[in-house]
């Protein structure tokens, strides 16, 4: 048996609304139960130009796959979540009598 388990680098905000991947890999959000799929090249939401799909941040063409509402086909509980950052610094315990 081969086991095969998914990891995906996200931003902290998107962690929160998280629901899965589309079966092309683009993250889908979930927010007040309407799914989204985030675009590939910046995890950003789609938006028309001109008379085309195209992502919000660097414009760049975009799948119909994007429109609403996105197609979860591996669900969250399935995938390890990575947020990129600094891990948080311990605090170091204090002596006693220092």
């Amino acid at each position: 048996m081969i086991i095969n388990i998914l990891a995906v680098t996200m931003a902290r905000e998107v962690y929160k609304e998280f629901a899965g991947l589309t079966a092309s890999g683009c993250l889908v959000i979930d927010r007040d139960d309407e799914l989204t799929a985030l675009t590939p090249c910046c995890a950003a939401f789609v938006t028309y130009c001109d008379t085309s799909l195209c992502c919000k941040s660097c414009y760049g063409e975009a799948d119909n796959e994007h429109l609403l509402p996105a197609q979860v086909a591996v669900p969250a509980p399935l995938i390890n979540t990575v947020i990129p950052g600094r891990p948080r610094r311990r605090k170091k315990n204090k002596k006693k009598g220092s």
